[in-house]
């Protein structure tokens, strides 16, 4: 029988993290869960930041569950939490893995309050994704992913397609959003990436109107560059821009 879950001992459930008056959003991947935004979050945390991350729907439950979700499930989950810190905190910024830099991105075009963005891997462009809306009707799921018990990182052990054609979708609806999107940005993606075309993190610099942006190459990295060698630089940059554009208080 294969396995559902790559370690799914880990804790991947919904986290907040109370503290100051600037929140953090973080966002996680396709078929992952909080663990991998879950180093960042615990960085913010101890250095006095307000932080939530919420578990997307579909995600840690079953193959099927996630298959019969659409892409609006995972955004309005999203936007839910960004409510909330909206409310409890005075500013907030808004960072996402792969997917999640996705969905960030789609509630920056939304809401213009949010601060900042602090992208990871950006999902823009992915391989052969095209082909989960051929293969949908006729499979469930593909192969196992490559990754292994050894990798910190939870999630599916396999790529549901009828929720994998729904990522391919919102792409095309976040390409669309970019010109819209003006908060800074700083954005990372590593050359070693195999699960994402890296070069959607060029067309994202390039498909946004912030004038603030930069684009940050991780080469010690793969496609989860919160979980791999190049994090403790990624969450220091990430600690600068959050400081830079954080607004004066009255």
């Amino acid at each position: 029988m294969e396995k559902l879950f790559i370690n799914p001992h880990m804790d991947g459930s919904s986290f907040f993290f109370p503290g100051g008056p600037v929140g953090i959003l973080l966002i996680h991947g396709f078929t992952a869960t909080t663990v991998e935004v879950r180093p960042l979050g615990e960085f913010f945390r101890d250095h006095g930041y307000t932080v939530a991350a919420p578990l997307l729907p579909g995600h840690f439950t079953t193959l099927d569950d996630l298959n019969a979700k659409k892409w609006q499930n995972w955004t309005n989950a999203a936007e839910d939490q960004l409510h909330q810190l909206l409310h409890t905190c005075e500013q907030v910024f808004v960072g996402g893995e792969s997917m999640g830099g996705l969905i960030s991105l789609y509630l920056a075009a939304r809401t213009p309050h949010i601060r900042g963005l602090m992208l990871f891997a950006p999902a823009l462009q992915s391989p052969n994704l095209w082909m989960a809306e051929w293969l949908a009707p006729f499979m469930r799921h593909t192969r196992p992913s490559p990754l292994d018990e050894v990798t910190p990182w939870q999630g599916y052990a396999a790529k549901p397609l009828r929720a994998a054609a729904q990522l391919y979708r919102f792409q095309g609806v976040v390409r669309a959003l970019l010109p819209q999107i003006t908060q800074p940005a700083v954005i990372f993606q590593s050359h070693h990436d195999q699960t994402i075309d890296p070069v959607s993190a060029e067309k994202v610099l390039e498909g946004i109107a912030s004038q603030d942006k930069s684009l940050h190459w991780m080469d010690q990295s793969g496609h989860c560059i919160l979980l791999d060698p190049d994090f403790p630089a990624a969450a220091e940059l990430c600690l600068q821009f959050v400081r830079k554009h954080t607004a004066p208080t009255a």
